[in-house]
């Protein structure tokens, strides 16, 4: 026996679905809507037949016979050898969208989407199909359905803006807005703009990701360089430079000819000098946004790191975006030699996965560090290998 509690969870769930708004616009899937369920018949009917009584008077009660809307129960005769003819529930039927809507108090949903549709479908075609395909997603924002479509009408005239979000002078849209409402946004310009228009590359809205994939400016990480060769000091005669990654894409650093790339800040401040190089620091896995200049593929470029688990991952990610880099100090020579400076790494945090863009000597070393290996656990950070080490690596031309 079915409740009326049981009823309107099968209605959430049609709802939840997007069943209900899109069949209330497009008559698919098609209503009636129909829940079927175990029939009650044989002994049960004579052992309970008091308790079946009152299952059928709740359920008149609560149907839309007795309220007006809602559900509505169909009935099929039975013919018992002890009760006789009976009527006894077969179904459950919901006849339109608006009584499955009514049932389960999302009418003003209903509504609400009719009507932010009609509006989209003047404003915005392409978008109004992504609104049928995908209710769901546009109901929690039909209070501010306006401003979105002002916000798509924006972006359409100007493609990529180069503006950053908050220099855009839409009445009622600020940053606080894009803030909240990234997720709808990104969705429904993905819709109604052409390929060449948004970075389709870019699917997650994290570290800016809205506003890198539409071409808004956003608060770019900074990369810091020293210059280590006084014949290539730039015109103003900066030695420490701090630059957003664009303007480093962008500029080629003249006469450097080796780019030394190291996580530890101190090590970056206390590199040696170097003929026609420069020492990138600081930056951890976010040393793959330097990638993005397309003028380090005509440079040699070194990195080291930490001999850990994480410092070969890093190797791994920037090699596989400059495929040419080199790594300095991380062979499995350099753990013998450094190994009495060790510390450990936790279990915790550590990798353990296949690192793909390791050369054979990295990936020996890689190994010895993970579970089984006979260095598992360590952990050599770069300040403990002493800087006469570095110095002697980069006289011998590396």
């Amino acid at each position: 026996m079915i409740t009326v509690s049981e009823i309107k969870d099968f209605a959430r769930k049609v709802w939840n679905r997007g069943d209900v708004l899109r069949s209330a616009v497009t008559g698919e899937p098609p209503f009636p809507l129909r829940l079927r369920f175990k029939k009650t018949g044989g002994q049960h009917a004579v052992d309970s037949f008091a308790e079946i009584q009152k299952w059928v008077s709740d359920l008149n009660a609560a149907s839309k016979e007795s309220v007006g809307f809602g559900f509505t129960v169909e009935f099929a005769e039975i013919n018992h050898r002890k009760l006789g003819r009976q009527n006894l529930p077969s179904d459950i039927r919901f006849d339109t969208p608006v009584d499955l809507a009514r049932f389960i108090g999302k009418l003003k949903d209903l509504e609400s989407f009719r009507v932010a549709l009609e509006v989209t479908k003047e404003r915005n075609p392409e978008v109004a199909l992504w609104m049928v395909e995908n209710p769901m997603k546009a109901v929690p924002y039909f209070s501010v359905w306006g401003k979105i479509l002002d916000v798509c009408a924006f972006v359409q005239e100007n493609p990529r803006p180069g503006i950053y979000l908050r220099q855009l002078t839409l009445q009622g849209v600020d940053t606080k807005f894009f803030e909240a409402k990234r997720t709808i946004l990104s969705d429904v310009l993905t819709q109604c703009l052409p390929m060449d228009a948004y970075d389709a590359s870019i699917t997650g809205l994290s570290k800016y990701g809205f506003e890198r994939r539409f071409g808004f400016l956003y608060d770019e990480p900074s990369i810091r360089y020293r210059i280590l060769d006084e014949s290539i000091l730039p015109c103003s005669g900066y030695r420490d430079v701090s630059v957003n990654s664009s303007e480093f894409a962008r500029h080629d650093i003249q006469g450097c000819h080796t780019v030394f790339i190291t996580e530890n800040k101190v090590n970056g401040l206390a590199f040696p000098p170097f003929k026609g190089g420069v020492v990138i620091f600081g930056l951890g896995y976010g040393v793959g946004d330097v990638a993005t200049a397309a003028w380090l593929r005509e440079k040699r470029v070194i990195y080291w790191g930490d001999i850990d688990t994480h410092g070969y991952g890093i190797l791994s990610m920037l090699r596989g975006k400059i495929p040419h880099v080199e790594s300095m100090l991380m062979s499995s020579r350099d753990i013998d030699l450094y190994r009495s400076v060790a510390g450990e790494e936790s279990n915790e945090t550590s990798r353990s996965d296949a690192l793909v863009h390791l050369t054979s000597e990295e990936e020996k070393a890689y190994i010895r560090l993970l579970a089984g290996g006979d260095c598992e656990g360590l952990r050599i950070e770069q300040e403990r290998i002493p800087f006469q080490a570095v110095c002697d690596v980069l006289e011998s031309g590396i």
